[in-house]
């Protein structure tokens, strides 16, 4: 069978699956979190030191989407484990694992004392980095004590600013009297200048509205004789339209009694004629 790296297309095929991983990965505590990984997934099988200083896997699940996630995560990386590289290919087996074992060798610690190893190794780690988190601690701390002494600084500046603000108030008050009383004369003055001037403009109103009733009564009676005269002209030319269609209804009647009499010319003169031959 050929081996495929992690991450290749179309990895994972089959149900069962051997793996051969590589790097710093011995005596760290690898084991214990490959079997973790494995319980977490369902995923059933072995792990095993070999002598060259790898690891290898044998790893068996019907579900073929968690046997990819199984592959991808124990890929590790961290302060104590290094992963260079992933190695898998299918294997076909009668074997059903039931479990997920980890296999000790004679010259190995037995699985209780690896796992404590590990986690001791883990705790050192969080350990550090609580340590890291006090000094930045202790750090901020300073920073707070000196934002304190810059606030008290400050709060005397605001006091020194209060003072003389207090006395420029005093003095805008005064300017602001000054201001105001300034303001209602001119206030006053424009008032007088506008009544007198609304009372011009309202002269004037008055004046054009007598001035455009008379013009509308003007307006008025000469309408009332136009108006008078154009219903007289109605009434001629009504009766001029009456003798019209009078004197129309009397030329068609002279025009029928004229073709009445052509006809009988004619048929008079035709009955001649047929006599004399």
């Amino acid at each position: 069978m050929n081996n495929k790296k992690v991450g290749d297309i179309g990895l994972i095929l089959t149900k069962t699956i051997e793996i051969l991983v590589k790097g710093k990965i011995q005596k760290v505590g690898y084991r214990a979190k490959v079997m973790n990984t494995a319980d977490k997934l369902n995923i059933k099988g072995e792990v095993e030191n070999i002598e060259d200083g790898n690891v290898r896997i044998i790893a068996q699940t019907e579900n073929e989407e968690k046997l990819n996630q199984f592959i991808n995560q124990i890929n590790i990386k961290n302060t104590l484990i290094d992963v260079s590289d992933v190695s898998v290919k299918s294997i076909n087996t009668d074997k059903i694992y039931t479990d997920f074992k980890k296999i000790v060798k004679k010259k190995e610690t037995d699985e209780r004392l690896d796992s404590a190893v590990f986690y001791l190794k883990e705790l050192i780690k969080v350990t550090k980095e609580g340590v890291g988190y006090s000094k930045q601690s202790v750090e901020y701390s300073k920073q707070s004590v000196e934002y304190s002494k810059q606030n008290v600084e400050l709060t005397k500046e605001n006091i020194e600013i209060s003072k003389e603000n207090l006395g420029l108030t005093k003095q805008g008050i005064e300017e602001n009297r000054k201001f105001h009383s300034e303001l209602i004369y001119r206030f006053d003055k424009l008032d007088n200048t506008l009544n007198k001037r609304f009372d011009v403009l309202d002269n004037l109103l008055n004046s054009f509205h007598k001035d455009t009733i008379n013009r509308f009564d003007i307006v008025d009676a000469k309408y009332g004789k136009i108006s008078e005269n154009i219903e007289k002209a109605i009434s001629s030319i009504n009766r001029v339209s009456i003798n019209i269609e009078k004197l129309l209804e009397k030329s068609e009647r002279d025009r029928d009694d004229y073709k009445k009499s052509m006809q009988d010319i004619v048929g008079a003169i035709l009955k001649l004629a047929k006599e004399k031959n």
